[in-house]
């Protein structure tokens, strides 16, 4: 299983050769280590497996604290990193981020704010897309908000879910924040967020190609 999170560009990518990257700093600096700059790199990879993008990798640092000791001196805080796979279409100005939720969107948020990077993240009218799209083709979705005793949250999953009694009950008490939908006989979760996710493993060229038809589809119900 694996997600990913849509950008529209705002302006071009920055203009690197292969193996040349992008820095910024930011965060407070680290007492006690020598390297005390927590930074987001991005670097350029060149072509990815599928030849419709361009893939770089971003290299996101944060500060943890702790409570330990580093060469018999007692240290508060280490600079953990987390990755971020980017690609961007050859002919399209967007961008697939894939990795972790929270690192991809502090990630995106650093390189904005120094201005490495410009673009919109959108939102996805899921209650619009599910009222849209073919009977049978939703196989699942996530309720929020929910105005029931003892439960906040709430998901149901089923071929034609979304024409059951539950559904409509759910719908009209809560927040529909997800739904799972069937794209070419393969189930993909939308979020509200824009996030997609897709329960197989990751084939860098095959999967960027289901993405791509999955994002045709959420385009038009894309909302900032």
């Amino acid at each position: 299983m694996y997600s990913v999170r849509y950008y529209q560009l705002e302006r071009e990518m920055p203009n690197l050769e292969i193996g040349q990257e992008v820095i910024t700093t930011h965060q407070r600096g680290i007492d006690g280590l020598g390297d005390d700059e927590p930074r987001t790199k991005m670097k350029f990879l060149g072509k990815s497996e599928n030849e419709l993008f361009n893939k770089y990798l971003i290299i996101h640092e944060h500060v943890v604290e702790v409570h330990g000791r580093y060469k018999n001196k007692p240290i508060k805080y280490y600079i953990a990193e987390e990755e971020v796979e980017v690609y961007k279409h050859v002919d399209e100005q967007f961008l697939i981020a894939k990795g972790r939720g929270r690192t991809v969107t502090t990630a995106f948020e650093t390189l904005r704010a120094d201005k490495k990077l410009s673009f919109v993240n959108y939102e996805v009218d899921v209650l619009t897309l599910k009222r849209d799209l073919r009977e049978g083709n939703v196989k699942g979705g996530w309720f929020s908000d929910l105005n029931q005793e003892n439960v906040e949250t709430a998901g149901i999953f089923g071929g034609s879910v979304d024409q059951s009694d539950l559904w409509d009950e759910l719908e009209s008490t809560g927040n529909l924040t997800a739904l799972v939908i069937e794209v070419a006989r393969r189930s993909f979760m939308i979020t509200r967020k824009g996030v997609i996710v897709m329960y197989k493993p990751w084939d860098e060229r095959h999967s960027l190609e289901e993405i791509l038809e999955v994002i045709s589809i959420i385009r038009p119900y894309f909302i900032i």
